[in-house]
């Protein structure tokens, strides 16, 4: 791409499918691009072919070739768990575990208490003889998933936050573009299109996530300056989210780091991913990352906005909801979005970063939702939601289940939801009131 093409879209992503939706299964994708062979539109880069996979040392394939293209699933199709994504083999490290239930305030979330945080394990090492091994225990994604900061984005109270002028014609679109869904109703990502949280003990022991088979150039950042791609701490069980967006954050507590990476996938023993971002202190951060990191293509971190499975459960979410639409307003983004891969061209389109609320005078109480609706419906009138990123559908985004599942257990999911319509986004949005919508005033709460 020559430079004048590239600031012709220089608030575009070119990198992110957005939040898939089961609700969409099967629908042509519109509104979404994928990216140009040759090209990172949106990075800030001009850039051309990479190889099949860069090696966060030496830039070339490692050993034993392999390709992470293998994780570019076919568009409305989630991937099989026997993916290579799903990372059931590697080197040593720490094995996630998940508890029964989440931490119910966000003030304890952390490494596992003295005692429970670490185990030994028996390995056989080269010469077959039996060595004990340390494995790290890491908690499961609290409530909020990690610790935000109180002026985070996130965090704001939208309840008496001026509206926009374009909130009626807004409205109007937000109707449509439910009505265009092939289901004709909202839904939220639980079983693919979306992410896994991490949540690590200190001392895990860190790895190198290598380039993947991407269709365009590396940032500089990723393994020079910042090194984000370097020194991350994975566990050896980790596995990304379901679905070509193959989404995985790890948060660090001991550190304050933060990492989210985008189709991140698990090639011959390494990991990978296409884009991704850290935050060094992230319990002071906004709620984004630097442009153009993140996994969202509005630089809004995935895990900021996602309802955690210890928050479906307790029925209590403190914080906005991330929502991603079938359309977004073309090479325009509102703070707190960074950027953006919107390609919608109607008068009255929605920019990625819009924040919307429920009216703040409806009774929740009385509406004809589950107990998780009325908690989303809480969490939409009071802290709002934002949207973050482009999808086959108006998705919220829910937490994956992966590790559970990865370790033999039952999707949580399917305790919450009804299971009967899973396939479908459940009924967990059935009765929210959309026609009460107000779209917040652009770049509130900066």
């Amino acid at each position: 791409m020559g430079v004048g093409a590239l600031l012709a879209v220089v608030l575009t992503d070119g990198h992110s499918e957005g939040f898939r939706s089961a609700l969409a299964l099967g629908r042509t994708a519109q509104g979404y691009a994928v990216p140009d062979p040759g090209s990172d539109a949106g990075n800030g880069l001009v850039g051309g072919d990479t190889p099949a996979l860069q090696s966060a040392s030496t830039g070339a394939a490692p050993a034993g070739g392999g390709s992470p293209g293998q994780n570019l699933a076919i568009p409305g199709e989630a991937k099989p768990s026997t993916d290579p994504s799903a990372g059931a083999s590697g080197s040593s490290g720490a094995v996630v575990t998940r508890s029964a239930s989440g931490d119910p305030t966000g003030s304890t979330v952390g490494p596992a208490p003295t005692g429970s945080s670490t185990s030994i394990s028996p390995t056989t090492g080269s010469a077959g003889t039996t060595t004990p091994q340390l494995a790290f225990l890491a908690t499961a994604a609290g409530t909020p998933a990690y610790r935000q900061a109180s002026n985070s984005a996130f965090r704001l109270d939208v309840r008496t936050a001026p509206l926009d002028p374009t909130s009626p014609a807004r409205l109007a679109r937000l109707l449509a573009l439910i009505q265009s869904t092939p289901a004709g109703t909202a839904g939220m990502n639980t079983r693919a299109w979306n992410s896994t949280v991490l949540t690590v003990p200190a001392g895990t022991p860190t790895t190198d996530v290598a380039f993947g088979s991407c269709p365009y150039a590396a940032h500089p950042d990723f393994f020079a300056g910042r090194g984000i791609f370097l020194g991350v701490p994975i566990p050896t069980n980790a596995t990304p989210g379901l679905g070509g967006d193959g989404g995985m954050t790890i948060y660090d507590p001991a550190t304050g780091r933060l990492w989210e990476f985008w189709k991140a996938a698990k090639v011959n023993g390494m990991w990978t991913a296409c884009w991704g971002g850290r935050i060094d202190d992230v319990s002071t951060s906004r709620g984004y990352f630097d442009r153009p990191f993140g996994s969202a293509a509005s630089s809004l971190v995935n895990a900021a906005g996602m309802v955690t499975i210890a928050e479906a459960r307790a029925g209590v979410i403190p914080h906005a909801l991330s929502i991603a639409l079938p359309q977004t307003k073309l090479q325009v983004a509102v703070w707190p979005a960074q950027r953006t891969d919107g390609r919608d061209t109607h008068p009255d389109a929605i920019p990625e970063g819009a924040r919307m609320r429920l009216d703040p005078t409806v009774n929740v109480d009385t509406l004809p939702m589950s107990r998780l609706g009325k908690a989303l419906a809480r969490a939409a009138q009071k802290f709002g939601l934002l949207v973050a990123d482009v999808s086959e559908g108006v998705v919220l985004d829910g937490e994956s289940g992966q590790l559970d599942i990865q370790a033999g257990r039952r999707d949580p999911w399917l305790s919450i939801y009804d299971a009967s319509r899973y396939e479908t986004g459940g009924t967990v949005l059935d009765g929210f009131p959309w026609s009460r919508i107000q779209f917040v005033a652009d770049g509130w709460g900066r």
